[in-house]
This record gives structure tokens, C-alpha cells and sequence, in this order.
């Protein structure tokens, strides 16, 4: 082959380099730009001031954690891989820890959802509202989990003081129910026992008599008797509605009682 022949072979050859380079070149900066999103959204994720993130390995060890969840806790970053989740956890709640987080190393489970105390670094107890996914690792045993943390512990004393506030208005309301129903007895016992005073000192009149009035007296004698069972059942009644042995309650028409039984009658 001539010289000639060469050198239109190398010209003819080369358009087809330069025709390859161009997309392997335009694949490898879709990549980066693509690589370069992604580690951008996840930056913007862990330094988000709201949402504490962790990612733990299979032995519960922190792996990661963002300034959000650190400063939630009081330890540094250096600190926590260090330590567990159950080591920052209060003892009464890891055994439930323990086993949903056993529970997603085994596959049973692909998430789980907490609300939960941790303890932090200076004793402090904290609220949160725990968000736990698995991470598969094929190249490890178990795998790797991330959590989505949120401090709730305002919103938990929020319900707190709310729930005292309820139970204190209960208990107020109830004091004036009682204080009502105890000045509405103490009336409705009243009557009787004035009835039972009036008909006694009508009764002493009669008798007193020159003749005595046997009838009149009698009269009053009687009605005396009936104003003090009218008495007796109204406080038989109260009895049995404060009773706590669960013996059945009455009810009683406290305004309707005095309406009953004769007038005393006076000479």
C-alpha cells in the first residue's frame, strides 16, 4: 500500500473516533450531573433543622447522624458512633426497641413507627416520634436501617398540661354538681323538719288545753310520724346514691316530697 492509500485510510477512520468519543463523553456528565443531584438532595435532607436523621448498622451502632438529631441528644456525631440506640434509650423501652428492631433485621418487617423517649447526654428526657426503614445490604449480615427523627416533647407536655387542665374542670364541675346537690338536700330536709317542729308545738297547745284536745293533738302526732319517714326515705334515698357496692341507685323527686301530708294546724 502506497503512502497515499495510508494516509486515506487513517482519514477515513478517524470520523468514526470521533463520532464514539462524543457520547461516552455526553453518558459520563449526565452521570456526574445526576451523582451531583443526589448528593445534593441528600445534603439538603441531612442538614434540614427539623428532622433528626440516623442511620444505624446491623448491631444498633449509630453509623450516622445530622446536626439536627446531635443537637436533639446533646452528643456529637463522634460521640453517638460510639454508643447504640439502646444506649441513649430509657430501660423501660428497650425491650420493645429491641424486638421491632430485631424484628426488621429478620425480614419480617420493612419499617416501623415509634413514639418514644430518648435520653440525652445531661439526663434529659426527650419525646420523639421515631420513623425506622431498612436499608438491605447485600454485602453484610442484617442490614443497615435510616430513621426519621422528630422532637415532640412540647407538643407531649402540651397534651400533658391539657389532660391536667381537663381533669382539673372535671373536678371543679363535679365540686359544684355536689355543692348543688347538697344545698338542694339540705333544703329539701329542711322542710319536713320544720313541718315536724310545727306540728310538735301545735300538738303541745292542744294539749295543753283546758279540756285537753285529744283529737287535735292526735292529729298532730301524726303528722308528725309522717314527716319523719317522709325524712327517713329522703336520707335512705341520698344513701343509696353514694353507695359504692354496686347495690342499684334510686331516683327521688326531691321537689315533689314536700308536697305531701297535711298542714299542721294551729289553735
Amino acid at each position: 500500500m502506497t503512502n497515499n492509500s495510508k494516509s486515506k485510510s487513517r482519514i477515513q477512520a478517524r470520523p468514526k473516533r470521533r463520532v464514539a468519543q462524543p457520547k461516552a463523553s455526553k453518558r459520563l456528565a449526565q452521570l456526574e450531573r445526576e451523582l451531583r443531584i443526589n448528593e445534593s438532595r441528600w445534603q439538603a435532607v441531612m442538614n434540614n433543622p427539623i428532622m433528626g436523621v440516623t442511620v444505624l448498622g446491623p448491631d444498633h451502632r449509630f453509623i450516622m447522624a445530622n446536626p439536627t438529631f446531635q443537637a436533639m441528644v446533646g452528643y456529637t456525631d463522634t460521640e453517638l458512633k460510639k454508643l447504640t440506640a439502646i444506649d441513649i434509650t430509657p430501660s423501660d423501652q428497650r425491650d420493645l426497641n429491641r424486638r421491632l428492631f430485631k424484628e426488621l433485621q429478620e425480614g419480617k418487617r420493612n419499617n416501623y413507627e415509634l413514639i418514644k423517649q430518648l435520653q440525652r447526654k445531661d439526663g434529659k428526657l426527650i419525646w420523639i416520634q421515631l420513623h425506622v426503614f431498612g436499608i438491605p445490604d447485600r454485602g453484610s449480615v442484617g442490614q443497615h436501617t435510616f430513621g426519621m427523627v422528630f422532637d415532640i416533647t412540647e407538643k407531649m407536655y402540651a397534651q400533658d398540661a391539657l389532660q391536667a387542665a381537663q381533669a382539673e374542670l372535671a373536678r371543679s364541675t363535679q365540686t359544684s354538681r355536689m355543692s348543688a346537690m347538697t344545698a338542694s338536700i339540705a333544703h329539701e330536709i329542711k322542710q319536713p323538719l320544720a313541718a315536724i317542729m310545727t306540728n310538735a308545738n301545735a300538738g303541745l297547745r292542744w294539749i295543753g288545753q283546758t279540756p285537753p284536745n285529744v283529737a287535735e293533738t292526735q292529729d298532730a302526732l301524726e303528722r308528725i310520724l309522717y314527716e319523719t319517714r317522709r325524712t327517713d326515705d329522703v336520707v335512705g334515698s341520698i344513701r343509696a346514691m353514694f353507695k359504692s357496692d354496686g347495690a342499684s341507685r334510686i331516683s327521688v323527686d326531691l321537689n315533689g316530697t314536700h308536697q305531701r301530708g297535711a298542714h299542721a294546724h294551729e289553735g
